[in-house]
């Protein structure tokens, strides 16, 4: 009845109780044309938790294809944050300077509405970013990966991949043991990044050292001079590996951003991951949403 009504909230609760029932009904053509047909209307959440609760049981053929679907939502989603589009390339924002062609205007009228006027203080300007990064991202998967979580972590990938479209970067993972999804100097679609992403069954402890070793091993086979970093995503309640922050201290720069654990953000974890930055001299942030990593991580990307 829920999917001839075409209510896709009914079946994501229905699919949280009985998967295995709601799968056998859904590995048909008419629910593949319903979730596309949301997509295609801007319903981007959707196509993943579907896909995320339901694909250990899909028939393989719908499988294949809601995972599709589910990356297209993801990619399509990180276009609009990231604003590749026409804008050309990335652009960081600078102090003003005579001679300056490009001015952030979204920025400098938020002053002027906030204060009634402008100073040279908040003349922000634009400028292609011209120094060549290299950067790995770092994600946590352990314990229960939801569906917000692994669509987050998927759309941070794709964010970071556009952006870092001709440049180098790796993507790690990180449970009881680090794993890597891409390599530094690897060419791998990001579409397949996007799909291994997705398809992550996370089960274990949490293991930062193993995770911040890979990275930094990864960050080594970078030769040319320009900035290197990493980003560390994660609630920092790490209970395998060891004390994460000797390590962290041999980044050349070790962004964090502290995630909620449980629902909530923990006391301990967001300690080690003030230290953790401190450690690495990068920059601490604190989500209470995961939605909130994605704009975040483009924050980083244009400092």
């Amino acid at each position: 009845m829920a999917l001839k009504c075409g209510n896709l909230s009914a079946i994501k609760g229905l699919s949280k109780v009985n998967p295995v029932a709601v799968s056998d009904v859904f590995s048909c053509p008419d629910a593949a044309l319903l979730v596309a047909r949301r997509l295609s209307r801007g319903d981007v959440q959707s196509p993943v938790e579907l896909y995320v609760l339901l694909r250990g049981n899909l028939r393989y053929k719908y499988r294949q294809i809601f995972r599709r679907l589910a990356k297209m939502a993801v990619l399509k989603t990180s276009l609009r944050i990231s604003g590749r589009g026409l804008k050309g390339p990335l652009r960081r924002r600078v102090p003003y300077y005579p001679g300056l062609m490009e001015f952030d205007d979204e920025s400098m009228i938020e002053s002027f509405l906030e204060k009634g006027y402008l100073s040279y203080e908040d003349v922000v300007g634009l400028e292609s970013r011209s120094q060549a990064k290299s950067s790995v991202l770092l994600f946590d998967s352990s314990g229960s990966m939801t569906e917000e979580k692994l669509f987050n972590a998927a759309l941070s990938t794709a964010v970071l991949a556009y952006h870092m479209r001709n440049e180098d970067y790796a993507v790690i993972g990180f449970g009881t043991r680090a794993f890597t999804l891409k390599k530094i100097g690897e060419r791998k679609d990001i579409g397949k990044v996007v799909e291994e992403i997705l398809d992550i069954i996370s089960i274990g402890y949490s293991n930062i050292s193993d995770a911040l070793s890979v990275g930094l091993k990864e960050l080594s086979k970078v030769k040319h001079k320009g900035k290197r970093w990493g980003v560390l995503i994660t609630d920092g309640e790490w209970n395998v590996g060891g004390d994460p922050t000797p390590l962290a201290a041999k980044f050349p720069t070790l962004h964090v951003i502290a995630t909620p654990s449980k629902g909530k953000i923990a006391e301990h974890g967001l300690k080690t991951c003030k230290e953790l930055a401190s450690a690495g001299r990068g920059r601490f942030m604190v989500v209470k949403n995961f939605s909130e990593i994605p704009r975040l991580l483009i924050k980083l990307l244009l400092s």
